[in-house]
């Protein structure tokens, strides 16, 4: 609440504020750690990378369906492989 009346004179920085407790917060990509794992690639920082770029992708609307986020998985699943992240 305090951010909120902190911001009052700021209108793009207060709906910003606002989209991110209504809608931004709770955006995730249906993968998770486990699914990496089933894609046969080993526990390591590209789980992170991975997951905050699907997060991403979704919020920036460069994927907006299930097919899309797995796609966008495979890929970068592939690529971590191919740069031995995690291994």
């Amino acid at each position: 609440m305090a951010a909120w009346l902190a911001l009052a004179d700021r209108p793009e920085a207060r709906d910003a504020l606002y989209r991110y407790l209504t809608e931004w917060r709770k955006v995730t990509s249906r993968a998770d750690g486990d699914t990496l794992r089933a894609l046969n690639l080993p526990p390591g920082p590209a789980y992170r990378r991975i997951l905050w770029s699907l997060r991403a992708a979704w919020l920036d609307g460069v994927i907006s369906t299930a097919k899309g986020e797995a796609a966008l998985l495979h890929r970068l699943v592939e690529e971590a492989k191919a740069h031995n992240e995690g291994v």
